[in-house]
């Protein structure tokens, strides 16, 4: 319960009670589990509330915009994974001149080949194929998302 510290030349003793600090962590742990758990309920609903339109880049930021909201009020990085096979026009660019420096004309053929549409946002596939992104697509990354929720949501319980 003591601990002595030097401050100088002189030794003080300085009574901890690490009881307290003990208590003090702990609590601040429960709210913040508590504040998380609740920021959690509501990126669940606001991406219950995102409908799948015509507007594909739009609903794909609100989507990803909902997460991004979330893991920086938290602190935790539990659904970057989910984006990241998807990429927009400024990292579409940077693809091609990677590909092209890389791999040559023929990696960027392959890049473009299934990109058809200019709707600013696309899926790159495991074997770098571009194809233009679907609403398919968007169900999917909310559904994952929704799936990772109720996980983290079990977790906690």
């Amino acid at each position: 319960m003591l601990q002595w510290t030097c401050q100088g030349k002189f030794l003080t003793k300085i009574k901890i009670n690490f009881k307290v600090i003990n208590n003090l962590i702990r609590k601040g742990k429960e709210v913040l589990k508590m504040k998380n758990k609740k920021r959690l309920e509501e990126l669940k609903k606001q991406v219950e509330n995102i409908e799948i339109g015509y507007d594909l880049e739009s609903v794909y930021c609100n989507l990803i915009n909902a997460t991004i909201d979330y893991q920086n009020d938290t602190q935790t990085w539990d659904f970057e994974y989910i984006f990241e096979e998807y990429i927009d026009d400024e990292q579409l660019k940077y693809q091609i001149e990677y590909n092209l420096k890389e791999f040559g004309v023929w990696a960027v053929r392959n890049l473009l080949d299934d990109i058809k549409d200019e709707n600013g946002i696309y899926k790159i596939d495991v074997y770098g194929y571009g194809h233009d992104i679907t609403s398919s697509d968007l169900e999917d990354i909310k559904e994952e998302i929704l799936d990772k929720i109720n996980n983290l949501e079990s977790e906690e319980d």
